[in-house]
């Protein structure tokens, strides 16, 4: 069975446009996707009934300090090992426009305990977005980089190259485990790729590679009258002298046959599908993660009508990349998912484990699916396979973040609720690898937040 044909049976893709680009996927076998019994039913979710090895919390809710809403998160660990957990509050609504602030809470105690909601930054009565925190495991120091933009300029805006403002990429830091943050310096020269409208970091986090470089994922849309289908491309920004500079790295501009436009299907056809959205062969949100071979692997959000995530490498540090490939494993609502590593031989543990976390939801919506059942998948093969899955939470969950906690357990941070995602609330979740994988592996502690792997 193809990608195309897997996806017709689990998701009832029914139109002729899913039905011609699946067909050029034949090449590529669809995993079996199995969830591992066991699964949480939402009821017992909501009523807190949570198995040995969950645990869930509310960290940022409607009305929280004046803000409706919140939304794009960012979960770090700090060097001390104190969870950093970044959010936006909007104070406008579910749009990312207006006033936007950059929010923080900290735990110094594994997220048993939270502290009072901080502002990280304040743009006044304008924005900023997208928070991407990377910490520096030679320095200590926290680096957190951002988007800004004055009002009343929004992402549809700054796409067509509208007034009042396009996006600048600023970045702060701290050096006091996050307690205080220095004022934001503006980098946009360095890293903004030239001919771009939107650009921003993330979604998610920031790592540094065993060479010691920094590495901020990003994404931007092509700028030009005639690019009508908002081209998204991911890419990334780095830092080799922690922190001091930073420079543009590869752009994702290349795509393998499969993966590709099909040129069949005119550009005003695939507007008209999703409002824009739906454009195959295309990629924005990303996370990075360094390989056993020292290989970098970005894993994107993916608008190709396969509904896969899609993949590329590199291997010289994030200065070129492989053309686009999709994980057939990696089913894609259309929404940003997150790639960490959990542990290394590297470093000495016993097994090779990356994690990967999205709403794994199969409901239509329109040219997308419904964002819900948060899952959770660990790797041993450094991504080639996903044998493990598990639903951390079945109902509503959206964008999200994942990290390994010094003791072994994975952390989650997402948009969640109880109706739906955008106007709800922020939940902090761990499961621990025997949770997930029933038992059968039991985890092993990450050590001192110093010693943890690039990712």
């Amino acid at each position: 069975m193809c990608v195309g044909d897997c996806m017709e049976t689990e998701a009832s893709v029914s139109s002729s446009r899913a039905r011609q680009c699946g067909t050029v996927l034949c090449g590529l076998c669809a995993a079996i996707v199995s969830m591992v019994s066991g699964a949480l039913d939402q009821q017992t979710v909501r009523a807190g009934g949570l198995p040995a090895g969950v645990t869930r919390v509310a960290l940022f809710s409607p009305g929280d300090n004046g803000y409706p809403t919140f939304r794009m998160e960012a979960l770090a660990v700090s060097q001390a090992g104190t969870l950093l957990a970044f959010t936006e509050g909007r104070k406008g609504g579910s749009g990312v426009n207006g006033d936007v602030d950059l929010l923080l809470r900290r735990s110094t105690d594994g997220g048993q305990t939270w502290g009072p909601i901080q502002i990280a930054v304040d743009n006044g009565t304008d924005t900023v977005c997208y928070p991407t925190p990377l910490v520096d495991r030679s320095t200590g120091k926290i680096w957190l980089a951002m988007c800004m933009y004055r009002s009343p300029a929004n992402q549809g805006t700054i796409a067509q190259g509208l007034p009042p403002d396009t996006c600048h990429t600023w970045i702060t830091c701290s050096d006091d485990d996050g307690v205080s943050w220095q004022p934001p310096v503006e980098i946009t020269q360095q890293v903004k790729p030239p001919g771009t409208t939107w650009f921003a970091p993330g979604a998610g986090v920031g790592v540094q590679l065993s060479s010691g470089r920094l590495v901020f994922p990003a994404y931007h849309f092509d700028a030009g009258p005639e690019d009508k289908s908002r081209t998204h491309r991911s890419s990334l920004f780095y830092s080799d002298d922690h922190g001091v500079t930073w420079r543009a790295g590869g752009i994702v501009n290349r795509y393998a046959p499969e993966t590709e436009v099909d040129a069949s299907v005119p550009v005003e056809e695939r507007i008209k599908v999703g409002r824009g959205w739906f454009i195959p062969g295309r990629t924005d949100e990303a996370q990075v993660v360094e390989l056993a071979d020292g290989r970098l692997m970005m894993n994107m959000r993916s608008y190709h009508c396969s509904y896969r995530r899609a993949l590329s490498f590199s291997d010289d540090g994030g200065l070129t990349w492989s053309p686009v490939t999709l994980d057939p494993t990696l089913f894609e609502p259309i929404c940003s998912g997150s790639l960490t590593r959990l542990t290394s031989r590297r470093l000495g543990q016993q097994k090779n484990r990356l994690v990967f976390a999205n709403p794994n939801g199969r409901r239509r919506s329109g040219h997308s699916f419904v964002r819900e059942k948060l899952t959770v998948r660990l790797s041993y093969d450094e991504g080639k396979t996903w044998p493990v899955e598990r639903v951390l939470d079945p109902g509503p969950a959206g964008n999200l973040n994942a990290t390994g906690l010094p003791d072994g357990r994975i952390a989650v941070l997402y948009e969640g609720g109880s109706r739906q995602i955008f106007r709800e609330t922020i939940y902090f979740a761990t499961c621990t690898v025997s949770w997930l994988t029933a038992g059968q592996d039991h985890g092993e502690p990450l050590g001192r937040a110093g010693q943890r792997d690039s990712n």
